[in-house]
Order: structure tokens, then C-alpha cells, then sequence
């Protein structure tokens, strides 16, 4: 089997004071057959881990305490 296409899902669960908010998402990604697929993965995943973990800090704040003007 070769594997010409990889798709990266991650969820994140922020809560606090009894209020959570969770975010998810996914990225796919087109590989060549010289591409490490593990290590594209593991940089994929990293990357979305930071979009969505900045995300999900700001929309807790939002939920804590009313959207920043």
C-alpha cells in the first residue's frame, strides 16, 4: 500500500470554573513517495496543536468573560 495522502485530526478540551470549550480540527496533507511519513505527521500534528490550543485558551476567556473589545 502506498500512502499518497495523510490526514491529521486534533481536538483540544479547555475548561475552568465548571465552563469548557472544545475545538477540533484537521489538516490533509499531500505526500511524495520520499517523504518520512512519520515525521510528517509528528509536524502536522505539532502545528495544529498550536492553532487550535491558542484558539481554545481565547474562546475560554470568551466564555469566562464576554468577548474582548
Amino acid at each position: 500500500m502506498k500512502v499518497t495522502t495523510l490526514t491529521v485530526d486534533y481536538q483540544v478540551t479547555r475548561s475552568r470554573d465548571f465552563q469548557s470549550v472544545r475545538l477540533g480540527g484537521s489538516v490533509q496533507l499531500e505526500l511524495s513517495e520520499s517523504d518520512d511519513k512519520k515525521e510528517c505527521l509528528e509536524k502536522a500534528r505539532r502545528w495544529l496543536a498550536g492553532q487550535l490550543n491558542a484558539a481554545a485558551d481565547e474562546e475560554l476567556e470568551n466564555v469566562l468573560f464576554g468577548p474582548r473589545k
